[in-house]
């Protein structure tokens, strides 16, 4: 119970308290009272601002604030903390349930933290770092060779000795690299920025100066690379661009330069006597799939567009047309309309998460792991491994090792451990029966090996967890704070809502004495039929005039969504429920309606039945009398726990103080 409700409950007291309940510090005091220990507390102003500006959403809204919400707040933030002491006096630090539930919130709460934290959120922001510049790089590739994986690897460092000896990257790389389409540009692959290439290469780029070669032979899943930065700039995200292109074909369909040349003239001329960019390009642009709008691409990123014309473009400012520009298209003239600004984080911060998990997370988040489990000493059985395959190695890890003569002599051993935590070889096994790759393979060393990786990858973040509060001062606030929640409802669960007394008696004492508040408004319950047509209206209600049954006509005529099957019957409600009920209200009960206009077609009525306003009976006003009898008593006993918890801590206030809250 106390869990199911404490989930409950807890969002509501942590947006009032918990993030600002750690102690008062140093400071001018606003409230004074006697602790538990019987040793003075003081709540100083800097915890009640900090309380405060956390529950009105930041400081700059706290300072629009006055000097009686301050002193409201301070009152029930008191009460807040008085409520903590009583649940430290009452011993709830070594109650079993809720230091359980603790454990279990740290297990579940701080696995998350560490990933989000310590793992995304760092390398998010380094991505959001890095995309603020664009280098343009250059590199020398080989691939492995199957037969001699290094030989491909040690070509690059004799190259790079070379360079290092004042020898031409690029004529190196135009003979050497087996990267085809960069070799003949000596190497050059074009712009980049983080979340483009592979991690590997964008690592040691970044961490070269323009004009340099990283000083090592860089490995990636495509090969061995040599690595040149040639530029650095301030990236633009994205520009827009309206473009006039004309091809290399003249009007009989025969390459022509020297009439492309001619035409693209005669459009500069027009563009610098004042014309139309947009208009010229309707006029005279080749591109089909822009010039309906005026020559307009829209917004695009580097390496979207052939290099020649991206490169045109993102040197252009708005407003600027650009020389014409050679492609494989033919002839180019561009106009850049506009610039997208450099996203902030939080706008960005989503979609570079998407792009981390893409790209780098599972390696970053296996290298975590591996951290990990060398920070707690993971440790291996190996001698228990080897014994097992020597005498396992044609069992069947699947069918055969719970029925093995052997099983019972090592189960209970430890196969590996982590910290202090052991975990046993049947709990390994269990563990490979769980996953597929492990499924029908006989025993081995490297078998169990991999698999007690994968188990302790398991763990050992769980573990990890519980030592998170002691590096981690925000997750040991966190902890602290959802500590306190836990103690507070406990309180709230032994003091208020135990203690309310939910008798009928009590109830129907309650709705005597409240029962004017309860009323039902004037009701009507109908029938209808709906259609979208005059003529099938007509004829259904000269049906329904004749003594067809209503409910069966509704049944087989309305067209109103989900209400043939309800035989278009609309329940008592509200007469103002909408225009329905409205004219229903108008007629007397068994009246029939000539078919109406309403909602795009027509509607016939027929009134079932009609109630009027009166005061609800005890069993109809049920659910509203145990809202209302709750909520008063609730506030009865919070109440007198309060009194009896100031009369117990005896706290003072200072409310003066509270007139120098959020000067600085």
């Amino acid at each position: 119970m106390l869990k199911k409700s404490w989930v409950l409950f807890f969002p509501l007291l942590s947006a009032i308290f918990l993030t600002a309940c750690s102690g008062g510090g140093q400071g001018t005091p606003v409230a004074e009272f006697t602790g538990a220990n019987k040793q003075p507390k003081t709540i100083t102003l800097p915890e009640f601002e900090k309380a405060y500006s956390k529950t009105v959403g930041g400081v700059e809204n706290a300072k629009k604030d006055d000097q009686e919400k301050f002193k409201t707040f301070l009152d029930v933030y008191t009460n807040f903390k008085l409520k903590l002491e009583e649940g430290k006096e009452r011993g709830f630090e070594k109650d079993a349930a809720m230091n359980q539930e603790l454990d279990d919130y740290l297990k579940q709460v701080g696995q998350t933290y560490i990933i989000e934290k310590e793992l995304i959120e760092p390398a998010v922001k380094q991505m959001w770092e890095r995309r603020k510049k664009e280098l343009r790089v250059s590199h020398i590739m080989t691939r492995p060779d199957s037969l001699d994986s290094e030989a491909p690897k040690l070509k690059l460092d004799s190259l790079l000795q070379r360079i290092k000896a004042g020898e031409s990257f690029e004529k190196l790389a135009a003979e050497y690299s087996q990267d085809d389409f960069s070799a003949k540009s000596g190497g050059d692959i074009y712009y980049i920025t983080s979340g483009m290439i592979v991690p590997e290469f964008e690592d040691a780029a970044y961490l070269t100066p323009v004009g340099q070669v990283y000083p090592e032979v860089v490995t990636s899943r495509f090969g061995y690379h040599l690595i040149k930065v040639t530029e650095i700039k301030d990236r633009i995200p994205q520009v827009r661009a309206s473009h006039i292109l004309i091809g290399y074909l003249n009007p009989e369909g025969n390459p022509d330069t020297a009439f492309a040349v001619a035409k693209m003239d005669t459009v500069l001329m027009k563009i610098k006597n004042g014309e139309s960019f947009s208009v010229l390009a309707q006029q005279y642009s080749e591109d089909p799939g822009s010039k309906q709008s005026g020559g307009d691409l829209g917004f695009f990123e580097r390496r979207m567009m052939v290099p020649e014309f991206d490169e045109a473009a993102f040197k252009l400012k708005p407003g600027e047309i650009s020389p014409v520009v050679k492609t494989a298209y033919g002839l180019h003239v561009i106009m850049v309309t506009d610039y997208k600004p450099y996203p902030t984080f939080d706008e960005d911060k989503e979609n570079l998460k998407k792009m981390y998990r893409q790209i780098r997370y599972n390696n970053e988040y296996a290298e975590l792991l591996k951290t990990t489990r060398e920070r707690y000493n993971y440790l291996e059985n190996e001698q228990l491994f080897a014994q097992l395959e020597a005498i396992g190695d044609t069992v069947d890890i699947t069918k055969d090792y719970f029925v093995v003569d052997w099983r019972n002599e090592y189960k209970d051993s430890t196969a590996f451990s982590i910290g202090n935590v052991s975990f046993t070889l049947d709990s390994l096994i269990d563990n490979m029966n769980k996953r597929y790759e492990f499924l029908n393979r006989d025993i081995t060393f490297a078998l169990l090996s991999e698999g007690a990786v994968k188990y302790a990858n398991d763990r050992v973040l769980e573990i990890d967890a519980k030592y998170l509060p002691e590096r981690n001062e925000d997750f040991a606030r966190l902890m602290e704070d959802y500590r306190n929640g836990i103690y507070v409802f406990k309180l709230q669960e032994l003091e208020v809502w135990n203690k309310i007394k939910s008798d009928s008696i009590y109830l129907v004492e309650y709705y005597n004495e409240h029962k004017d508040n309860y009323l039902w408004p004037d009701r009507v319950e109908f029938g209808e039929i709906f259609v979208k047509n005059d003529s099938v209206a007509n004829f259904i209600f000269k049906e329904a005039m004749g003594g067809t049954d209503f409910e069966s006509l509704a049944g087989k005529y309305t067209e109103r969504s989900n209400m043939r099957g309800k035989l278009g019957k609309h329940t008592l409600q509200d007469v103002n429920t909408n225009q329905l009920y409205k004219e229903a209200n108008k007629h007397e009960v068994g009246f029939v309606t000539m078919p109406f206009a309403i909602d795009g077609g027509f509607s016939i009525i027929k009134v079932y039945a009609k109630d009027k306003v009166r005061i609800k009976t005890y069993e109809e006003a049920k659910p509203e009398v145990l809202s209302g009898y709750n909520e008063r008593e609730q506030k009865k006993l919070e109440h007198d726990f309060t009194q009896s918890l100031r009369a117990k801590y005896k706290p003072v206030f200072f409310y003066e103080n509270l007139k120098e809250a959020f000067k600085n």
